[in-house]
C-alpha cells in the first residue's frame, strides 16, 4: 500500500492493486480565487506549487471526489480528468452534477460499494459548528477502504469531530486515518479539523495511525504542520501521527 500526499486533500492511494486519485486539486499556484479568510485574505489558491507533474497523476483506476468544492475538484482537474474512467462520488446530487460535466462512468459510494475487489463505504462529515454554516457549506463526507490482507483506511474528508466521525471509528476500527486537519476557517468559523479534533481522533482510536492531510495549501488554513507536530508531542501522541510534506509517499 502506498499513500502519496499531494496538494491540499489530493491523495494518490495505491491499495490492494487499485490506484485511486482522491480530491484532485491540480491547478498551478494561484490559479483559483481566494476563500474568505481573516489570516490570508489576498492569497489565491492553491498557495503552493504542485509537487509533481499533474499528467503523472492521471494514471489511475478510479477518481474519488468527496464533494464539489473547488479545493477538492478544481477547474484544472475537471478539464484534464479522463471522461471514460470511473468517477466515484458520495451522493446522488454530486453524481448528477458530475454527469453534466460529461463524465461517462459515475458511481455513488454507499454502505458497501465494491470496486475491483476494494470495499468502499461512505462516512458522514460536518463542515461547521453552527446550523447556518453547515447549510452554507453543504454536504461533505469521507470513505472507508477495506480489502483482504490490507489495513483498513478511513479518509475523513472535510469535517469537524462530531458523532458521525465517532460512528465511523466505532463501526470500521481503521488502522489508518487520513484526516483533513488544516484548521481551515470560513471567516471566523472553523470548518475542517484542527488540533483538538485530531487529539479526539487519537483518543477514540489510540491504536490507529493518523496521517495529516489538507494542510498549508489553501488560503484559509490556520493550523500549520509545525504547530500540529508540536501539539501532538505535548499531548503524547506524536508516535501515532504522520504529517507528510506535499509529494511525500508513505508505504505500508
Amino acid at each position: 500500500m502506498k499513500i502519496q500526499q499531494l496538494v491540499n486533500a489530493t491523495i494518490r492511494l495505491q491499495y490492494a492493486g487499485v490506484t485511486f486519485l482522491i480530491d484532485p486539486m491540480l491547478g498551478p499556484k494561484g490559479s483559483s480565487e481566494a476563500y474568505p479568510s481573516l489570516e490570508h485574505p489576498n492569497q489565491r489558491n492553491p498557495i503552493v506549487d504542485q509537487p509533481v507533474p499533474v499528467e503523472q497523476l492521471l494514471d489511475y483506476d478510479a477518481l474519488i471526489v468527496t464533494h464539489l468544492s473547488s479545493d477538492h475538484f478544481d477547474a484544472k482537474a475537471i478539464e484534464i480528468a479522463p471522461r471514460e474512467k470511473p468517477l466515484l462520488a458520495l451522493s446522488a446530487q454530486d453524481a448528477w452534477a458530475l454527469a453534466r460535466l460529461e463524465f461517462l462512468d459515475i458511481r455513488v459510494i454507499g454502505e458497501d460499494t465494491v470496486f475491483e475487489g476494494v470495499h468502499l463505504a461512505r462516512t458522514e462529515g460536518r463542515k461547521g459548528s453552527t446550523a447556518y454554516m453547515i447549510r452554507q457549506m453543504g454536504k461533505s463526507g469521507g470513505a472507508v477502504f477495506r480489502a483482504p490482507q490490507q489495513k483498513t483506511i478511513y479518509l475523513t474528508g472535510d469535517t469537524l469531530w462530531f458523532d458521525g466521525v465517532r460512528r465511523a471509528l466505532d463501526t470500521y476500527h481503521p488502522d489508518i486515518i487520513i484526516a483533513n486537519c488544516g484548521g481551515n476557517r470560513m471567516g471566523k468559523e472553523q470548518v475542517v479539523m484542527g488540533r483538538e479534533d485530531v487529539l479526539r481522533l487519537h483518543q477514540h482510536a489510540p491504536d490507529a495511525l493518523i496521517i495529516a492531510s489538507h494542510m498549508e495549501a489553501v488560503n484559509h488554513w490556520t493550523l500549520s504542520r509545525q504547530d500540529l507536530r508540536t501539539y501532538a508531542l505535548s499531548k503524547g501522541f506524536s508516535d501515532q501521527l504522520l504529517i507528510p510534506e506535499n509529494g511525500e509517499v508513505m508505504e505500508f
